[in-house]
């Protein structure tokens, strides 16, 4: 875990993937917990630099903080605070296995204030995800020509997603449902790349019987790199809106149908190293937040880069 900022009334921090942000299991290891266990560890320094910035042991993650940071709190503040055993306020998630920046209140005030903000859409959050490019043959050229575009520019996608609680799963439904809610996120293509075809997969095609597994295969090596804005915020949103429109998320288990016959292809292959690396991993990162501060109202904006191994591909290109 690394904290990018922290005052009297915000801690904002990096996520790694695999960690929930508040887990109801005896004994898992959350972000709360581990932030609380900080806070009791810590509450007897002061733990402030003077850019408003701390690092904390045990990572390596590079992040960027632009904004003003809050003033320093008087020494009588300060022992006030220590007086009392330190809280952490929940005021918004990343799914377990997402990576990324989050923000959490020290105070019942400042967790009141930020969840206004992710209510009514001030808080903006923006995500970097490798979706797999799962088109027809038929539409590559036009596909194509729609990428060019969106590079460009972003494009909209509004649907209406149900949650179905029992499964803990979403799914696209028609907006006449009464339980259907509207999810709206924009993106556009940051990059693209090809992984480059196997002796096994030239072996599939040979074979006029297995048309379907030569079509799935082709369809599961495209990726695209993403950028996404997240205007509202439904349960697994971005991984259900990408799957529904033919772009699911690399390394999604839930959403990506293909997922696990791409995997058990895969698994005696000499592959791209970066892929067989990241095969369990699911590419989505929370990149940036920006949000008002609860007490100061100044605007502060937190960046971080993707961690996973699948991210690496773009940045080698």
């Amino acid at each position: 875990m690394k904290i990018l900022y922290e005052d009297n009334d915000i801690i904002v921090c990096y996520k790694e993937a695999g960690i929930p942000v508040q887990s109801a299991r005896l004994g898992t290891q959350d972000m709360v917990s581990m932030l609380n266990n900080y806070l009791a560890d810590t509450r007897d320094r002061s733990g402030y630099e003077e850019n408003g910035v701390k690092d904390v042991e045990n990572s390596s993650e590079k992040t960027k903080y632009r904004g003003k940071p809050s003033e320093k709190v008087k020494k009588s503040e300060r022992s006030s605070e220590r007086t009392a055993m330190p809280e952490i306020y929940v005021v918004h998630r990343l799914d377990q296995p997402v990576e990324g920046v989050l923000v959490f209140a020290k105070t019942k005030r400042a967790a009141s204030d930020l969840s206004k903000q992710v209510s009514d859409g001030t808080m903006k959050k923006t995500y970097h995800a490798v979706c797999c490019c799962v088109q027809e043959e038929k539409s590559e050229n036009s596909l194509g020509k729609k990428r060019d575009a969106q590079e460009k520019e972003y494009t909209t996608l509004v649907d209406y997603l149900v949650k179905d609680a029992r499964n803990n799963t979403s799914f696209a439904a028609d907006k006449s449902r009464k339980d259907a809610k509207r999810a709206e996120l924009r993106f556009r293509i940051m990059g693209t790349y090809t992984e480059p075809e196997s002796k096994t997969e030239n072996e599939v095609k040979k074979n006029e019987d297995d048309e379907t597994g030569r079509r799935e295969w082709k369809k599961q090596r495209n990726y695209m790199l993403t950028e996404i804005d997240l205007k509202t915020g439904r349960h697994h949103q971005i991984r259900v809106q990408m799957a529904h429109h033919k772009m699911p998320l690399y390394g999604d288990r839930k959403y990506n149908a293909q997922w696990e016959t791409y995997l058990l292809r895969r698994q005696n292959e000499e592959r791209d190293p970066f892929m067989k690396k990241s095969a369990d991993q699911l590419a989505l990162c929370a990149v940036r937040l920006s949000f008002r501060h609860p007490v100061s109202g100044k605007v502060m904006t937190f960046e971080t880069k993707p961690q996973g191994a699948v991210f690496q591909i773009f940045v080698n290109q």
